[in-house]
């Protein structure tokens, strides 16, 4: 959520009160007329998420002014809040902070952000006063006052961190991984997780959560980069797909079908989005919606082998062996599928229903060509 101090002090020159921020501030509402709270605050969201301040503290400033479509927001206030302060305008985002009469359900947002900026300023007993109830002298462990709100976790663990109060700090970071593995603040609470390991001389899981806390972060760049692709190009397929494709490699299906969704929605006839969604489909369990996106797939582009393989495969699973054997039939008569690795076992699956079928020499020869196939695939890979 944050960039280098002094490339956000120049945003901050930028954006201070001026003919032309009076000029922005007015377009922002404009634009702000049609969009609902929650668009608007999903908009701010992703802002903050992907660093991109320069459009976060106007549209920001306008929406959350008095009366202003997000002025009763308390997330809304402190995404704003934080942008400002890491853009050296403490006064300005400490006053966010402090507002009459929002719900009480908007108030630990301002709570939390409070905690940020007390933690920045390194006043750690301020921060865990806000973050929790502090027992007495008879001691015992503080208690959050947020404990639904995932970055509660975080920010204590950090609090109980700096303190050097490792153990405590431990617990609460894995609790905050355990909550939400995929945070942007997860490779953070891994990091801390593997300082604790080392504390107590256990290098091997130290080293497991580097590793994780690695892996992370190069997972959160890829989506950032998609995200931040999404944006420039809306109107182009490629950013959609790779979004898509990242929920996919954390194994969030659900999330990957919302993409690819809108993907073929937008590009009805684009064959990679039809497969994907048939892949998102396909690992989420609902084989029938899979089944009807590889068709999709392969009827947007008939050289989508993979798509009339699976679905092949799905029609041997559904106890449908006429229509699995006539697909892939015509797969095997294909030079390049034939020489592909991934479709060997075609031959296998085709040997199985001809020997049903009571057809014992085709199934012979498709078995022999089947072994042919992997031993061929099996040596070279040995040579790679």
């Amino acid at each position: 959520m944050s960039l280098r101090l002094s490339s956000l002090m120049v945003l901050a020159s930028l954006f201070a009160t001026t003919p032309l921020e009076s000029l922005a501030a007015q377009a922002n509402q404009n634009e702000s007329v049609e969009l609902s709270p929650a668009e608007a605050l999903a908009e701010l969201r992703e802002l903050a998420e992907l660093d991109l301040v320069g459009q976060l503290i106007p549209k920001g400033r306008s929406w959350v002014a008095d009366g202003a479509l997000l002025s009763k927001s308390g997330e809304a206030r402190a995404l704003v809040a934080h942008a400002l302060h890491e853009a050296g305008e403490r006064e300005e985002a400490f006053a966010l902070l402090t507002v009459i009469g929002l719900a009480a359900s908007e108030s630990p947002w301002l709570e939390l952000e409070r905690v940020r900026l007390h933690l920045a300023d390194d006043q750690l007993d301020s921060a865990l006063q806000l973050l929790a109830n502090v027992p007495g002298a008879e001691g015992g462990e503080p208690t959050l006052r947020y404990p639904e709100l995932v970055d509660s976790w975080l920010l204590i663990a950090r609090t109980f961190a700096r303190a050097g109060d490792l153990r405590r700090a431990a617990k609460a970071a894995q609790e905050f991984v355990k909550r939400a593995p995929l945070h942007p603040g997860a490779p953070t609470a891994l990091h801390l997780l593997a300082t604790a390991a080392v504390e107590v001389r256990k290098p091997e899981l130290a080293q497991r959560y580097l590793s994780r806390a690695r892996e992370l972060e190069r997972w959160h760049q890829v989506l950032s980069a998609r995200r931040l692709q999404l944006r420039r190009s809306p109107d182009s397929p490629l950013p959609r797909l790779g979004l898509g494709m990242a929920w996919m490699q954390v194994a969030e299906h659900d999330r990957a079908r919302v993409e690819f969704e809108r993907l073929v929605r937008e590009h009805p006839s684009y064959s990679r989005g039809w497969f994907h969604l048939g892949e998102a489909h396909r690992l989420s369990g609902d084989l029938e919606a899979a089944y009807a996106a590889y068709g999709r797939a392969v009827e947007t582009d008939e050289e989508q082998h993979l798509a009339r393989f699976n679905r092949a495969m799905i029609d041997l699973m559904s106890q449908r062996p006429d229509e699995a054997r006539s697909a892939l039939e015509f797969l095997v008569r294909i030079p390049e599928v034939e020489s592909d690795p991934r479709f060997v076992e075609a031959h296998l699956h085709l040997s199985k229903l001809y020997e049903a079928a009571g057809q014992g020499e085709r199934a012979q020869a498709e078995l022999q060509r089947y072994e042919e196939l992997r031993a061929a695939a099996s040596k070279s890979t040995k040579d790679e």
